[in-house]
Parts: C-alpha cells; structure tokens; sequence
C-alpha cells in the first residue's frame, strides 16, 4: 500500500461529512487506505461512518491528539497522510504532490511551512517576526500539520498528548523525531483548505500548556537543526 489516509474526528459531524467524502472521492483506493479514528463521538458521528467505504477505528477513551497513535499503529500505508477533519482536499492529485516531494532525503511534507523559528509556537502563530515562510519545494524547519504527510517509519506521539490540556502543536513533536532520524521536513504546493471549525472551552489553557511543554523539547533539539535552504 502506498498511502494510509488519517483523519481523527470528534463531534464535529457535518465538517466530517463533507470533507470525508471529498477525500473518499478523490483517493484511488488501490493506491491507499483510509482510516477514520472516531475519539469517542457522542454525536452522530459513528452512525454515519459506519456506513461509509473507510476504516473506522473507535478509541476506548478519548485521548485527544494522541488517539491519532491508533491509526498510525493500523497503517500498512509506507507514507502517512493526516488530515484534520475540518479541512477539505482542494487538489484532485493530492496524492501525486505528495509522493512527488518525499524524495530519499525528506521524511515530511506539507503544504505550510516555515523556518527560523528557534521559538517555533510564537513562530506558529505568527508572533515571531524571525519565522519566515517557506516556498513551494524550500526544506522547512516545521510545517503546519492539519494536512500533511510522512514517512510510516515508527513515528507516534509521546504520552503527553493523552492529557486532555495537550492538543496543540502536536504535529511539532513529531517533525523532531523525523529530524532526527536524519531525514528533511519539505513544502509542497497548496493541496487543501483549512475549515477552521472553532476553538473548544478551555482552548487558551490547553494552548498554552501544550506550547510550554513542546516548546521546551524543541529547544533541547535546536541545535542538532540546520537552518532551511533553497533547493538548487
């Protein structure tokens, strides 16, 4: 299998509906798989994907970001696709870009990227005049992960993102362990759109707690980082 589609939801039914069936529409399925992590809906949601032609894997518990673990675990995909559930698909060969830019070199990519950002969560947001943004096919420091793609390599997400307060920047840790692993992040062209379906109670709090603690592992890696370089 060349591609395992990831999409984690949890009560967020009519985003789901429209963006899950662009992307069944647009996805070759000899090509790749589709796996929707249902995070302990309490809507429709299991309903309806239980008429649906995916995968449907139901967490025991909610575990916020890291219930994405559960279906990296079940990929048998060689690239990992995660996309939110509130963004849509906006390029029919979605696929193509992507495999196009995963050369030997690169274990991640991503349609929004960035560099020169030592303080990557101020970065993230923009805050930082430092961050700057990368261009179509530049190596990046971090990419924004509401759709992006890597390598099936044995990357998950630390215990920490099973608290409820850490559902931010989770895509951040693990971009460092795809560096470290000796492998570049990469930009491509713009493939999809972001539906932005709103903030949940309590976001500042868990925003800032899950900044603090990622902010401070990425600092302890800073170093071993090089800084983005135009390909030739």
């Amino acid at each position: 299998m060349e591609f395992s589609i990831i999409m984690l939801t949890y009560n967020r039914g009519s985003a789901l509906r429209s963006n899950l069936q662009r992307v069944i529409d647009l996805t070759p399925r000899h090509r790749a798989e589709i796996i929707v992590i249902n995070n302990q809906s309490t809507d429709n949601t299991a309903d309806y994907l239980a008429k649906m032609p995916v995968k449907v894997v139901t967490s025991p518990v909610n575990y916020g970001v890291w219930s994405r673990n559960i279906g990296i675990k079940e990929a048998q995909g060689k690239i990992i696709v995660n996309i939110d559930d509130d963004v849509s698909i906006s390029d029919a060969n979605y696929l193509d870009v992507i495999a196009s830019a995963m050369t030997d070199d690169v274990g991640g990519v991503g349609q929004d990227a960035f560099y020169g950002c030592e303080d990557f969560a101020n970065a993230a947001k923009f805050e930082k005049s430092g961050a700057k943004w990368v261009r179509e096919g530049q190596y990046a420091d971090c990419i924004t992960g509401f759709c992006w793609a890597f390598r099936n390599e044995n990357f998950y997400f630390n215990d920490y993102w099973k608290y409820p307060a850490a559902f931010w920047f989770e895509e951040y840790e693990i971009q460092l362990q795809i560096r470290d692993r000796g492998y570049r992040l990469r930009r491509i062209k713009n493939i999809a759109v972001h539906g932005h379906s709103g903030n949940r109670p309590g976001w500042e709090k868990q925003h800032n707690e899950s900044m603090a603690f990622v902010r401070a592992k990425w600092k302890e890696k800073s170093k071993m980082m090089e800084w983005a370089k135009e390909l030739n």
